[in-house]
């Protein structure tokens, strides 16, 4: 109870607005409860990898001892022997922050976590089908949560008598505490402010007050959300951009776009 979770990404289509696309899945489920958690993002970047653990360990109402991967590259910068990582260090500032530690499965073994791995088709086959028709991410994401409690009302786990909701508020006790303070899931990156009073990030540019020209400015990028700080000191906020070639400024304390040619 409480020892350990797995982790695996999958994939499925959406219709966003009218549109079709493909998301990335943030498939986790516990070990012994069988407690299911599926977020949904339009990359599987670092941010997307970091953001889907706050999100869980939310939900869960608590941290497991330890989490079982495949050899991510958000997560692994190199393996060594047997299963010996070198490891990234955003995923290691998560892990001393929500205080649980990783296991990684042998180089082309996925199916050492074959339990997550066939929660990922579950998840494909019903909660995909048919494909959800959403305004927002967020909408799809109240959806995803509400189906993950439903299921888990509904499911038995195997060998008991206690469906995998009954079981997994027993778990609940025997996870770790929540830290006092959520850990920021971005990605951080140094900037120089042009003469026009802009950063670039992706091809995207963001602006900043104009005393800031020609000096260096970090950026947190968070999945939607890009934070602008120098001395210490927030000096920006934008909402995130996923086009290309955009431009973005605080006009009045709103974000106008305009393109860039």
């Amino acid at each position: 109870m409480g020892q350990q979770f797995q982790f695996d990404w999958g994939e499925a289509n959406i219709v966003l607005k009218g549109r079709t696309l493909r998301v990335y899945l943030f498939c986790i489920q516990l070990s012994a409860s069988l407690m299911r958690f599926v977020r949904a993002y339009l990359h599987e970047k670092q941010e997307a990898f970091l953001d889907g653990f706050v999100h869980t360990f939310e939900f869960f109402g608590g941290v497991p001892t330890e989490g079982l991967y495949d050899n991510l590259k958000t997560a692994v910068q190199k393996i060594l022997k047997g299963r010996n990582r070198i490891e990234q260090e955003t995923f290691l500032a998560l892990q001393a922050h929500y205080l649980f530690k990783s296991e990684f499965c042998n180089v082309r073994s996925g199916n050492e976590k074959g339990r997550v791995e066939g929660t990922v088709g579950y998840i494909r086959r019903n909660a995909f089908v048919p494909i959800p028709e959403v305004q927002s991410m967020q909408e799809l994401n109240d959806f995803l949560k509400a189906w993950c409690l439903k299921e888990s009302e509904r499911t038995m786990v195997p060998n008991s008598k206690e469906t995998v909701a009954q079981m997994w508020e027993n778990e609940k006790g025997y996870l770790h505490s929540l830290p006092d303070q959520v850990f920021e899931p971005c990605k951080l990156i140094s900037c120089q402010v042009n003469k026009t009073y802009l950063i670039t990030i992706e091809t995207n540019q963001y602006s900043v007050p104009c005393k800031f020209v020609g000096k260096d400015v970090w950026a947190k990028i968070f999945v939607d959300q890009v934070v602008i700080v120098a001395q210490n000191q927030l000096i920006a906020e934008h909402y995130r951009s996923y086009e290309r070639h955009q431009m973005f400024t605080n006009l009045n304390q709103r974000c106008t776009r305009l393109l860039i040619f």
